[in-house]
């Protein structure tokens, strides 16, 4: 009885002091290893972990000196401690700590992306004067069209034109030969088409404006009529008299004002590769719609 009494004693030993090497193997296991203070000669901690003169430097969730895989929760990916309790026991991080330092973080992004704490948002490039020309010349039916007087020689003639631009922003005119801008250009086809936006109100010189220059000439009716008739269906009943033909303006140059600091001229080119706004033609009614029925929801 005696022996197994001490028997049971010694196995009880024996299973606290496996318990405290367990413990003790965990505390090393989730110790900090970013960094090993210098090593003296014959110590752990020296060049090659054996006894040099430089500190051992070992990343977290790397090797540490004895080449034993170690593991920082610190780390991304890393799991946090459950509690406080045991991160400082073990020297890591709560979640509580894991989720401040996120927290902390995405201030500090959107800080420097915007400097409040409201969501980024992309950028939005602002469109060229050459879109915007293109738009602007979409958007507009009458233009002033301004010719090179024949009756009082070196002086412009300015006539009002209802015009359409095709698929490189040309504008498109059906006029008669009796009229006086007809005259014009048929011994100078030199001319200009100014166009401003439709229905301004407040300041008009704040409103956009565009002035196309070019060479105009008359062009096959089969070219441009379903053009030129989809804007103006009642130029039909007149289309087929002798005396009226469709004239289109050869772009050679561009010149747009986009109010108060905003002009610049705009090459042919630039001008009839540019793209106006695909929701330039529906802008009118989905404003009337959103003030009309969504005014509340869309307040700013």
């Amino acid at each position: 009885m005696k022996f197994e009494r001490e028997s049971f004693t010694l196995r009880s030993q024996m299973a606290v002091l496996c318990m405290v090497f367990v413990v003790l193997g965990d505390t090393l296991a989730y110790a900090p290893q970013s960094s090993v203070s210098p090593g003296r000669p014959g110590g752990v901690g020296g060049a090659g972990g054996v006894g040099g003169n430089r500190p051992s430097t070992v990343s977290a969730g790397g090797q540490n000196a004895l080449g034993n895989r170690t593991h920082n929760p610190q780390d991304c990916g890393g799991t946090p401690y459950p509690n406080r309790a045991t991160a400082d026991r073990f020297g890591g991080a709560s979640r509580g700590d894991s989720l401040a330092r996120s927290q902390g973080s995405a201030r500090q992004q959107i800080t420097r992306q915007g400097g409040n704490l409201s969501p980024s948002r992309p950028e939005v490039r602002e469109p060229s004067l050459a879109q915007r020309a293109r738009t602007l010349a979409s958007l507009g039916h009458i233009g002033s069209l301004s010719t090179h007087s024949r009756e009082v020689a070196g002086f412009p003639f300015g006539s009002m034109m209802p015009y359409a631009v095709d698929e490189r922003g040309r504008p498109v005119f059906l006029i008669s030969s009796m009229a006086m801008h007809t005259q014009n250009l048929l011994k100078d086809p030199r001319a200009s088409l100014l166009i401003t936006q439709p229905d301004v109100s407040g300041e008009p010189l704040d409103a956009p404006r565009v002035t196309l220059i070019g060479t105009a000439a008359e062009v096959p009716a089969a070219e441009v009529r379903e053009l030129y008739l989809s804007r103006y269906e009642n130029a039909k009943l007149w289309q087929d008299f002798t005396d009226f033909a469709y004239y289109r303006l050869e772009i050679t140059g561009v010149y747009f004002v986009g109010g108060f600091g905003v002009v610049g001229w705009i090459a042919a080119k630039d001008y009839e590769s540019a793209r106006p706004d695909p929701l330039v033609d529906a802008a009118a009614r989905i404003i009337q719609h959103m003030n009309a029925d969504h005014a509340a929801r869309s307040r700013l």
